[in-house]
């Protein structure tokens, strides 16, 4: 078992090459955090096998309803529901992936990954995300101890 950090920009676009690399990537427990960003884990199979497993810390279209500076709730939720229709939909990792290779052919797959950000802005959204989230590197750390726990790895960590 190997631990490494990824820094993707694209979440969706990694999930997409794993998938092209044979890879079943299957979306786990998801939450929203109070600071508007999302934390999710998945399950990386092989062949039927667990392979590894990620844990992203990332930001989705909505947070852009926080930059918005809405003067009222109402303004804040029409801001929602008009970024829910507008049909964008990317996820942008703020920290590198947390995965848990078990797999070393997915450990070579890991090293020749790169991909450029979904959108134009991206950086500047998570520019405006750290500023506002100073402690924003710890987001995963719990949900890394909780998997390690599960697995079985907790004491060895």
């Amino acid at each position: 078992m190997r631990i490494v950090l990824k820094r993707v920009r694209d979440l969706d676009r990694f999930i997409g090459y794993l998938g092209e690399k044979g890879y079943a990537v299957e979306e786990g427990a998801h939450a929203v955090l109070l600071d508007h960003s999302e934390l999710t884990d998945f399950t990386v199979k092989h062949n039927g096998e667990v392979a590894g497993y990620i844990i992203a810390h990332f930001l989705t279209p909505f947070f852009r309803a926080e930059l918005s500076e809405s003067s009222s709730d109402d303004e804040y939720l029409r801001k929602l529901v008009e970024i829910k229709h507008s049909g964008e939909k990317w996820r942008i990792p703020v920290n590198p992936l947390v995965i848990i290779v078990l797999d070393e052919e997915m450990f070579g797959l890991l090293e020749d990954y790169n991909d450029e950000y979904p959108v134009s802005d991206a950086g500047s959204l998570i520019e405006k995300y750290v500023e506002a989230n100073p402690n924003y590197r710890n987001v995963p750390k719990i949900a890394l101890a909780r998997l390690l726990e599960k697995l079985g790895a907790g004491s060895n960590w």
